[in-house]
């Protein structure tokens, strides 16, 4: 009877634990709700109100759906780079989209015609006023192909319209939400790793139709690639499909040896930020996507994954770069006519 009565009271303390707890966490879910000021609540609902209009508005721009891409901007010196790109990089069709789009802008921009981003984002865009005032040659503006989608240069000697572009630049991060990335400035500074000189000796995103061989890339868990080394001709275009067989993300970035170390550090230091750049993929658990790299210079290069701690515990594998075979002269034949015996 006693043993009974105790178990009573045990079984009681444990609902009367379990109570406690729920309630805990019921009011440490609401609290965040209550302790966010008024003046903050009300932003949040004003930008989620406007990012829901500009994606309405943005059907009539962009012909490609824009939660199947992201939007990368990218402050310069000298203004900045803007690339749109689809998340599933076996799209083609979205893909093709995106880069008709960029190029069909880029027409428009050249001339003063910036009506397309007027209409999405409204007519106090900041730093829109003073591109549509621009003379004609004072922003040069680049289109080119990149992995998964296209990317737009703007350029300019004039410090206002660079202010004006980086304006632009943060007005569209703040719009496009969730489907719009800013690469780290970290990029563009001396202090850390130059992505411009790594870009140089790696190589250069490759075309479509320039691929010469495809090769099968498999991230696992086990923090390894399969296969962990490749071997390339020095001017060969590859396409590599990655695929993320384990149930947290992995990514997989080309570079040297210096700059993969020097991208690790970095992110150890940033641990929030992510980015995307044409020499990398990054993938959530099952995913697939693919990196189409021109390998132009010969030499021992990387590859490894730079999600926290997963290069540390031995995630990365090494492509060799064969130098161009030069050719050789055939030795003369010998002349045996008057070879004396």
């Amino acid at each position: 009877m006693l043993k009974r009565i105790t178990a009573l009271y045990v079984l009681a303390g444990f609902a009367s634990l379990a109570a406690g707890i729920s309630a805990q966490a019921a009011d440490a879910a609401s609290s965040d709700h209550a302790t966010m000021s008024h003046a903050a609540h009300m932003k949040m609902m004003a930008d989620a109100q406007r990012q829901e209009q500009v994606t309405k508005r943005g059907k009539d721009v962009m012909p490609f759906r824009l939660a199947a891409t992201t939007h990368v901007f990218a402050k310069r010196a000298d203004g900045g780079t803007q690339q749109v790109l689809v998340k599933d990089s076996t799209n083609t069709t979205q893909i093709n989209l995106a880069k008709e789009h960029l190029k069909e802008i880029q027409a428009q921009f050249l001339q003063g015609d910036f009506s397309g981003p007027t209409h999405i984002h409204g007519q106090a865009m900041p730093g829109l006023s003073e591109l549509k005032a621009a003379r004609p040659g004072q922003i040069a503006i680049a289109y080119q192909d990149v992995a998964a989608g296209g990317q737009l240069s703007y350029a300019t000697t004039n410090p206002s319209l660079v202010a004006a572009l980086h304006r632009w630049f943060d007005a569209q991060l703040s719009d496009h939400g969730a489907d719009a990335v800013a690469r780290m400035a970290a990029h563009n500074t001396a202090a850390m790793h130059d992505h411009g000189t790594e870009i140089g000796t790696l190589g250069q995103p490759g075309i479509t139709a320039r691929v010469v061989r495809t090769v099968r890339v498999t991230m696992s868990d086990k923090f390894r690639y399969s296969p962990d080394s490749v071997r390339i001709n020095q001017g060969e275009t590859i396409r590599f499909i990655v695929r993320n067989a384990g149930r947290i993300r992995h990514e997989m970035v080309l570079g040297t040896v210096a700059s993969i170390r020097a991208h690790d550090e970095m992110m150890k230091q940033h641990p929030g930020m992510h980015h995307v750049e044409p020499n990398m993929i990054s993938l959530k658990a099952g995913a697939q996507g693919e990196i189409i790299w021109q390998f132009t210079e010969a030499g021992q290069f990387q590859f490894a994954c730079l999600e926290p701690g997963h290069f540390d515990a031995g995630m990365k594998g090494v492509i060799t770069v064969a130098g161009a075979p030069t050719s050789t002269k055939p030795p003369a034949p010998m002349d045996h006519s008057k070879h004396m015996h």
